[in-house]
């Protein structure tokens, strides 16, 4: 299990979070929002899309490209 640091909210998405009851048991409140099918569509859509941008803007940090020309300079010399 993942530890994750108190906030004022941490927010749960879907419906089998219930099913863990450790983590269930954590929560103050429980609510269920109930969407008609093409609501829930567009959701997960744009949830994806801000997933995707995070972990490619989080990646792009802890991993910095090489610098072109010091790498050049290095295979150069061997």
């Amino acid at each position: 299990m993942r530890t994750v640091s108190p906030a004022n909210v941490i927010l749960f998405e879907g419906i089998l979070v219930f099913y863990f009851k450790e983590i269930l048991d954590m929560f103050d409140l429980k609510l269920f929002v109930d969407m008609d099918a093409d609501m829930r569509l567009a959701w997960r859509g744009t949830i994806l899309c801000l997933i995707s941008v995070f972990v490619m803007e989080n990646s792009i940090a802890a991993n910095p490209p090489p610098d072109r020309l010091k790498f050049a300079i290095a295979t150069e010399n061997h």
